[in-house]
């Protein structure tokens, strides 16, 4: 499944958003963690915060550069 999801996601915006890879490798060590303790639930929210987190990450920064490019 991880396999699956890897290979359908799209890797340039990992050069995309400034300052996100942080962030991002806290938020995938949380994840982790909370599956090797057995807490699947808990590590679905966090997934799920991920994405939302990263979702929103892109929109500010594809809005950021909308303002600085000349029209």
């Amino acid at each position: 499944m991880i396999g699956d999801l890897w290979k359908r996601f799209p890797r340039y915006t990992f050069n995309l958003i400034s300052g996100q890879g942080r962030q991002s490798s806290q938020e995938h060590r949380n994840v982790i963690e909370a599956v090797q303790n057995g807490e699947t639930k808990r590590a679905g929210r966090l997934m799920q915060l991920h994405i939302e987190n990263a979702q929103q990450a892109l929109i500010r920064e594809v809005k950021a550069r909308e303002t600085e490019r000349p029209q």
